[in-house]
């Protein structure tokens, strides 16, 4: 099962995924989330006759064991910070196909965490899809990946840099450098 964690909105751009379900078989799609595009987005599954695979969950406060049922994360977004949903996703495990923009790209290290795929390559999502689902061996590898590398994201190591990085700043400032 793929799993998206997002609004139901253009940024977000769920659509591509349910337009390449139409040419992935026994693969499921949850979203869960909720907004203004749920209705165009379960219509537009309908039309690609995929709309038994594709589940809206709406806003869900169990994430956390969403994440557990899913074998793939998916966020085709258009723009990104540092998703916290990918974050998340990586934490628990889950190899990443996601679109390659600034964001996700400062996550996700190409073939050892996830996919990066332009956000409007339908072939391009489908192939990862397909690749990922496909290959037990790689998602596992991909798992073990992510749950190490997203530790350099933990809020301990975070804080410690920014203390060093303050730190450094006074030092150069006691010991005389320019004064702003």
């Amino acid at each position: 099962m793929i799993l998206s964690v997002g609004e139901l909105n253009q940024n977000k751009h769920h659509e591509i995924i349910i337009r390449a379900l139409e040419h992935i078989q026994d693969v499921h799609y949850a979203i869960a989330g909720d907004g203004e595009l749920l209705n165009q987005l379960k219509e537009l599954a309908i039309k690609c006759s995929v709309s038994d695979r594709v589940h809206f969950l709406g806003f869900r406060d169990d994430v956390k064991q969403l994440y557990k049922t899913a074998d793939i994360f998916c966020l085709p977004s258009y723009r990104e910070g540092l998703s916290a949903s990918v974050m998340e996703a990586m934490a628990a495990g889950l190899p990443v196909v996601c679109s390659d923009i600034r964001g996700n790209r400062d996550l996700i290290i190409p073939n050892k965490g996830g996919i990066l795929v332009n956000a409007e390559d339908i072939q391009g999502f489908k192939r990862a899809i397909n690749f990922l689902s496909g290959s037990a061996d790689v998602r596992r590898k991909m798992s073990f990946f992510n749950t190490n590398y997203i530790k350099k994201f933990s809020l301990d190591k975070i804080v410690g840099k920014m203390e060093s990085i303050y730190s450094g700043m006074l030092c150069f400032k006691t010991e005389g450098g320019p004064n702003r």
